[in-house]
């Protein structure tokens, strides 16, 4: 059972405070249902009257199960049924305010992985009480999508060794593995064995583990997130909820590290900086596979970022590819977040220019810096220099400066919802080179920008109205 292809999960609440905590869960998984105790909580969900005939139903239905309520009911409840654990479903206990998470069981089913979604879905812990787990950092009960354990009996005997002190040799390759902290030794006499092709025979050997690549059968899919400017409150709903139901996260090393937290089941793909086509086809590939590849920027993807390297990489794609759901998810960007600090510079008609030539020629930047000035709309001016360029900045002064009177207003913000943020607000003949570094954004105001100062503070709008 794929977490993502549960038919119905089923939470259950005791009272109004859990019932709160039930329906921000409910919002993050669409396929769940609050069950709720009858005259305790007259609201939009289903009724019933015995707790332990309830939970009973559900467990024998396979449904995942949510109880937010004591680990001691639901054990007393559950344990006339419990007798394998290979097909138990995941069984979860809820703090009634959200406060924690402890997955009790179905841990071969992915409830560590869940538990571990629900505690991002409300900002908790969860207790993850699984040894090998919690040692190695992997649940080798539970491989990712497009593997599968050929020999689960052999785990138990196997997960204890290494807990006790054994080593292991891994054959064949596969990230999950690789990102673990399992004890590897090329000497070790227990193994891993992964098994690239789905017809490739095996025959069960002591001291073995064996997991097989699957075809799957899911629709794979690619989301492009933006992260917004920096700090995780300026990121959307939309986004949040892409992260927390990745298989796999590609990006930029810089940017990867400010999308944390990760669920421990999600793999990490850290690239250098100016990789972006490569990356894009590395999301492509997981997807074609089933699995759920998210793709991260800063500010907004659609603006010179990964979306449209990825509809580059899409369109020259084989038709293998075609077939892959692609979304793009929204952020704010860093113009955006820049204007609401300083008021509202972008108030009226702007353009925004990337001083960049490293896909576009010099000349093209200098058309359109000279025709967007002389059109006598506000710039919002992004990647103004980096290690390997810094005349061009220079350059663009010195054109704003033929362009656009000297008393132009300039807003420059820097590291906007980062350490280190910092807002200079100055006169166009003011601006220097050396006052801007990769991460600002510059901000060269119409004729009409005005500045005034209210509450201690300088602020910055383009009215409304151009007469």
């Amino acid at each position: 059972m794929e977490l993502d292809d549960i038919a119905s999960i089923a939470i259950l609440v005791f009272s109004q405070t859990a019932f709160v905590t039930a329906e921000k869960i409910r919002s993050s998984l669409p396929n769940s249902v609050i069950y709720s105790l009858a005259g305790r909580v007259p609201k939009n969900s289903k009724q019933y009257n015995t707790f332990g005939k309830c939970i009973q139903e559900q467990y024998k239905a396979k449904k995942i199960i949510l109880a937010l309520c004591s680990t001691g009911i639901i054990i007393r409840s559950l344990a006339p049924l419990i007798k394998n654990k290979f097909t138990e479903p995941p069984v979860i206990a809820i703090a009634e305010d959200g406060s924690c998470v402890i997955p009790l069981l179905g841990a071969t089913k992915g409830a560590n992985q869940l538990a571990e979604k629900l505690a991002l879905i409300l900002d908790c812990q969860a207790a993850i009480t699984t040894s090998g787990e919690r040692r190695f950092g992997i649940n080798l009960l539970y491989p990712p999508k497009g593997l599968k354990l050929i020999n689960p009996d052999h785990a138990k005997k196997f997960i204890s060794a290494l807990l006790n002190g054994a080593t292991v040799r891994i054959e064949g390759a596969h990230p999950w593995i690789l990102n673990s902290r399992l004890p590897i030794s090329d000497k070790a006499t227990h193994v891993i064995r992964i098994l690239q092709q789905i017809d490739e025979p095996y025959s069960e050997k002591a001291n073995e583990l064996a997991f097989r690549q699957q075809i799957s059968l899911q629709k794979g899919r690619v989301s492009v997130v933006g992260l917004g400017p920096g700090k995780r409150e300026f990121r959307t709903f939309s986004a949040e909820n892409a992260l927390k139901n990745a298989d796999d996260i590609i990006g930029y090393n810089f940017y990867i590290d400010l999308s944390k937290p990760f669920a421990k089941h999600q793999l990490l793909h850290k690239s250098d900086n100016h990789e972006e086509i490569a990356r894009a086809n590395h999301a492509l590939a997981l997807a074609s596979e089933g699995r759920h590849a998210v793709l991260i920027s800063s500010g907004d993807p659609g603006i010179y970022a990964m979306a449209s390297a990825v509809f580059e990489a899409w369109e020259q794609a084989d038709e293998s590819l075609s077939d892959i759901d692609l979304v793009i998810e929204p952020g704010i960007s860093a113009a955006f977040a820049a204007a609401a600090r300083f008021g509202s510079p972008l108030g009226h008609d702007f353009a925004v220019i990337s001083l960049s030539d490293n896909l576009k020629s010099w000349e093209i930047i200098e058309k359109r810096l000279r025709l967007a000035s002389r059109a006598d709309m506000v710039l919002a001016l992004y990647n103004p220099v980096s290690k390997t360029r810094k005349r061009q900045l220079c350059n663009a002064i010195e054109i704003l400066y033929q362009e656009k009177l000297s008393d132009t207003i300039v807003a420059l913000a820097h590291d906007i919802s980062r350490e280190g943020e910092n807002l200079k607000i100055m006169t166009l003949k003011q601006l220097r080179a050396q006052d801007v570094t990769s991460r600002t954004v510059i901000f060269i105001g119409s004729s009409k920008t005005r500045i005034f100062r209210k509450n201690n503070k300088d602020w910055v709008y383009t009215p409304r109205s151009y007469k």
